[in-house]
């Protein structure tokens, strides 16, 4: 009937299978889809000299087992004839369909042969950007991609090249084994992590399987006769429960090296007893009759039945000690079990699997990824960063409202924030965990109830990117800056140009800036107002541009009489285009003036800043503070010299206290038998009010020496 032997002996298991489970399963169109497979690839061969039909015949086989649609096996067969033969895309359209064809269109690669100077990295990162997209529209093209890396990587072996082998072994561990992982496909994922960890590090995996192997023959004899005692137990329940052991798997004992930092010895749980159970009830019946009747460790008891992971994994977990060894318990049900082994195929409906709104929190991962490489261009980095996502291991939060969703594991509330919508992360001011009021850096919990305390006034910190985990929010909050930075400096060389046309008495308009443009080789003014307020551009530089317009100018004969052009510092952000010199912390109301730093912007002195002999006049702009409102507190230092009496340093926060200034730090500078010398940060509004307490200080009997300090960081 067919062309190879692969498919005349497996055709009537195959068609019986699907029969079985596909209501919609067309023999015609699945006995085409073999034909088409056979005859196009009939010339090749793979790197084991096997006939090249032996993959799609294998990731034809892997679908079927998985009980997935006709359509699913068809794509599976004729995944690679549009890449590696002479058949068409409009071929495969006429013959089989939009749906089929539009899913083995997924899963070809992007042909960059016309490219020639794209690199293997732009090229991968290309393939995997089109991959996560088409699962996007479609989960069936990430499954099929798992078979057929399922296959070859059971055939990597064959590779003469050991680089190839490294490298696909690589993306193996990097990419597919956490996406079979997120699916829940446990078999799969252990098969391409177990090889390709073998070929990576083979001395490392060795090690280790020596180890799980000699551990298992030990606790053989003990598992036999836990394994009476637990029959014994749930006999008298009337529970009836399937009992199992298995050892676990090198790579798994190897993550688990690396997460715990410890050394191969010091494992202990390498085997585990799973326990199938007829329905979720006999699941905790089966858990209180083994802790009642065994040592269970302490902690050691996880359940992810009612807090599945992000796979719809749900198992309850409890480490027991028994004969002076440690077991890892499971406990499922049979349903559960299902989805354990098979994932998402389990309890797939391929026709109304993107209609289900449970399907949503389970898929966030996949939507937030789509985001990602769809914004980024970037090329290295969409593989590091996109599948560190997939790594990462996974905790449900709540909403007030029970609205559940996926976050990264030491996801904080602004990850949360983010997560719901881009605007409630802008505007997030605080948070509240579990009915407490809790700071925005807290790592969340599995089952945190999370409520965001939102603030029109509030703008996103800089701070948040030291502790938010998701690589998204990061993106995010450092687009927000670099954005904010750059208009910064424009307004601030915009205004650098404005003072100095100002001062050569010429006029500061619009073609002024148009005509110093064009002795630069900026192409637009943003650009120009930009440079100037990085400080790229020196003032010698700039009074060369305006040197030719103020020589066209008659000059007046009387002079205006205003005040000199000044630099308004608090128009600005501090820590921007604008930042307070150390050297003397200059506060509102100090007389200052600014210098211009190489990349930095206005740097603000104290005009009485003993700094200032080093730096050249040309770079001095006047300055003063002006009208802005951008920064209300100013970061003051005082040393202050009082005796060792009591109820001296009471006095002095009383009097911090009675003025409504927040001490920021505070510490012992010096101390003898009669006096303390303290250092106070505080935070004060103006040299003014500093004036003031400092005189008020010195009204009391305890104070020895108060003076203001510069704060050096």
């Amino acid at each position: 009937m067919f062309q190879t032997s692969y498919f005349n002996k497996s055709y009537s298991e195959f068609k019986s299978a699907l029969e079985s489970y596909d209501k919609n399963f067309k023999e015609d169109l699945f006995v085409k889809a073999i034909e088409v497979a056979e005859n196009s690839h009939k010339d090749q061969f793979r790197a084991s000299g096997d006939p090249y039909i032996i993959h799609p015949y294998e990731v034809c086989k892997s679908l079927i087992e998985l009980k997935l649609d006709t359509e699913t096996v068809i794509t599976g067969l004729l995944h690679d004839v549009i890449e590696d033969t002479e058949f068409s895309k409009d071929e495969l359209k006429k013959n089989f369909g939009d749906a089929i064809s539009g899913l083995v269109d997924g899963l070809t690669k992007i042909d960059f042969l016309e490219e020639k100077k794209t690199t293997r990295s732009e090229k991968e990162a290309e393939n995997f950007r089109k991959l996560l997209i088409s699962t996007a529209k479609d989960i069936r093209v990430l499954i099929i991609k798992l078979a057929d890396r399922l296959h070859n990587i059971k055939t990597i072996h064959y590779f003469k090249d050991v680089e190839k082998r490294k490298r696909v072994s690589n993306e193996t561990l990097l990419i597919y084994a956490p996406l079979a992982q997120r699916l829940g496909f446990e078999n799969w994922k252990s098969i391409l992590e177990n090889i390709s960890f073998k070929n990576l590090h083979p001395d490392i995996f060795n090690r280790i399987n020596d180890k799980i192997d000699n551990t298992f023959k030990n606790l053989e004899g003990s598992f036999i006769d836990l394994e009476n005692l637990m029959r014994e137990q749930l006999s008298k329940s009337d529970i009836d429960a399937e009992i199992h052991y298995r050892k676990k798997n090198p790579y798994s004992i190897w993550k688990k090296i690396n997460k715990k930092n410890t050394d191969l010895n010091s494992i202990s749980d390498i085997a585990a007893v799973r326990i199938i159970t007829k329905s979720t009830r006999d699941c905790y019946r089966v858990l209180g009759i083994i802790h009642r009747n065994f040592s269970a460790k302490v902690g050691r008891t996880k359940d992810y039945i009612s807090s599945p992971k992000p796979n719809g994994y749900r198992s309850i977990h409890s480490d027991l000690i028994f004969q002076k060894k440690i077991f890892e318990v499971q406990i499922r049900s049979r349903a559960m079990h299902m989805i354990a082994e098979n994932g998402i195929a389990a309890h797939w409906r391929y026709k109304y699997l993107n209609k289900d709104s449970q399907s949503e929190g389970v898929y966030a991962w996949l939507r937030d990824a789509v985001n990602y490489v769809e914004e980024k261009d970037e090329q290295h980095l969409i593989l590091n960063k996109t599948s560190q996502q997939f790594f990462d291991e996974q905790i449900y939060v709540f909403s007030p409202k029970g609205e559940l969703f996926t976050l990264p594991v030491d996801s904080t509330p602004v990850d949360y924030a983010y997560t719901i919508h881009t605007d409630i992360g802008d505007r997030c001011a605080g948070a509240i965990v579990n009915g407490q009021e809790s700071p925005l850096s807290t790592k969340l919990n599995n089952g945190d109830q999370v409520e965001i305390i939102l603030d029109e006034s509030t703008t996103i910190s800089p701070l948040w990117i030291r502790f938010v985990k998701k690589e998204k929010v990061k993106e995010k909050i450092r687009y927000f800056f670099r954005s904010k930075r750059r208009r910064e400096f424009e307004i601030l060389g915009k205004d650098i140009l404005n003072y100095i046309a100002k001062s050569k008495n010429i006029a500061a308009d619009e073609n002024t800036f148009n005509k110093i443009l064009t002795k630069t080789d900026f192409k637009f003014k943003n650009k120009l107002f930009e440079n100037v307020g990085r400080g790229f551009l020196s003032r010698a530089e700039l009074d060369k541009l305006f040197k030719e317009m103020e020589d066209n100018i008659v000059k007046k004969i009387f002079q205006s009489n205003d005040d000199e052009e000044r630099v308004d510092v608090l128009k600005y952000e501090n820590g921007i285009a604008i930042n307070y010199a150390t050297c003397c912390s200059p506060i509102k109301g100090d007389s200052i003036i600014s210098i211009m730093s190489y990349g930095r912007g206005l740097v603000v002195h104290n005009t009485i800043c003993d700094s200032l002999g080093y730096y050249h006049k040309d770079n001095f702009y006047k300055s003063e503070w002006g009208e802005g409102e951008s920064q209300s507190e100013f970061n003051s230092r005082i040393e202050i010299v009082i005796k060792n009496q009591p109820g001296a340093l009471f006095s002095i926060t009383s009097i911090f206290d009675k003025h409504e200034i927040n001490i920021e730090n505070i510490r012992i500078a010096n101390r003898t038998k009669k006096v303390y010398t303290f250092i106070i940060d505080i935070s004060i509004e103006s040299s003014d009010k500093l004036k003031f307490v400092l005189a008020e200080m010195k009204t009391l009997s305890q104070v020895d020496k108060v003076k203001r300090q510069s704060i050096n960081y």
